[in-house]
């Protein structure tokens, strides 16, 4: 069973995930030894610089982690403990990011994975948090494709006839996502003309679990959401609630506006100003009555997205 700890209610001055479309801005993506950012490490920072819409710096750093890269993490990068056993320490590399991204905007695929890792190594290392706004490729895609079943950063650089050659490797994985980042605002002009009628069509509307219905018919009967009752509560980082209730409906979850009894999993978002939700407190209350309700950290769900939406 998860369990919430107060770390996972940090990052209070995070920046937002936002839809804009700016002329400048850095793209980045990070290769890392796992997929919790509070365990383990990142060991390879990618990102281009694009001011006024051309790309006009390059950073590419390996970084050499305390613990050894498994042959799992070396089969999906291509990154070995022999490639990354003269680099530096992230003490020394990530400074030199952070004043890469100084006032700029970021964009990424499922960047707010990325976002958290930096993040939690700022706080943890110079007490700094990291607090630039960033664009979402992935949360972009999945209200503009809405033909494509899955969002993985291969699967929509295929569907656009970019070249995924090299992938998996975090400046390669750069290129791919700023090639889609065009190719996104594209589709935005196609679809609605401008970007201020599409900003105004996606601004927000409360939403209720009724009101999300499923747009496929194909489940994956063995996944843990599958045929569970779920509710959310707080701030999803990286996408509007609708949008988590959507690919949690299209998981064959039925979703719920408030915890009760037959409530299988609450999945918690930031909280405001720190304090438990109603919903959070209702469901620690029913644990402590014995119900297998079970309390899942917006990471958790977050870490299960980035294994979803990459090659």
């Amino acid at each position: 069973m998860y369990t919430i700890e107060k770390s996972n209610f940090g990052r209070l001055e995070k920046g937002r995930s936002i839809l804009d479309i700016p002329t400048s801005f850095v793209v980045f993506d990070l290769e890392t030894t796992g997929l919790d950012s509070k365990m383990d490490e990142i060991i390879e920072i990618g990102a281009l610089k694009v001011v006024d819409n051309q790309v006009v710096d390059t950073f590419e750093m390996f970084v050499r982690p305390k613990t050894s890269i498994s042959p799992f993490i070396t089969q999906l990068t291509g990154i070995t403990n022999e490639m990354v056993k003269e680099a530096s320490r992230i003490e020394e590399v990530l400074p030199l990011f952070l004043e890469f991204v100084d006032g700029f905007v970021l964009v990424g695929h499922n960047v707010n994975f990325d976002v958290n890792f930096i993040y939690d190594a700022s706080m943890c290392l110079f007490l700094k948090p990291f607090s630039n706004d960033f664009i979402d490729t992935l949360r972009l895609s999945r209200k503009l494709l809405k033909n494509l079943y899955r969002y993985k950063l291969g699967e929509i650089a295929h569907y656009y006839g970019i070249d995924t050659t090299g992938s998996h490797r975090s400046l390669k994985d750069v290129e791919m996502t700023l090639a889609i980042f065009y190719k996104l605002q594209e589709e935005i002009i196609n679809q609605y003309g401008s970007f201020e009628a599409f900003q105004n069509a996606n601004s927000y509307v409360p939403v209720r679990a009724r009101d999300i219905e499923v747009t496929h018919s194909a489940f994956d009967t063995k996944h843990p959401f599958y045929q569970k009752y779920i509710v959310i509560t707080g701030t999803i980082l990286g996408m509007t609630r609708k949008e988590a209730m959507q690919i949690l409906r299209n998981k064959g979850a039925y979703l719920e506006d408030n915890v009760t009894n037959r409530t299988d999993f609450l999945l918690v978002g930031t909280q405001k100003g720190n304090r438990k939700s109603t919903k959070l407190r209702m469901a620690e209350s029913l644990q402590n009555q014995g119900s297998s309700i079970e309390i899942l950290p917006a990471s958790v769900f977050f870490g299960n997205l980035k294994e979803e939406s990459k090659i």
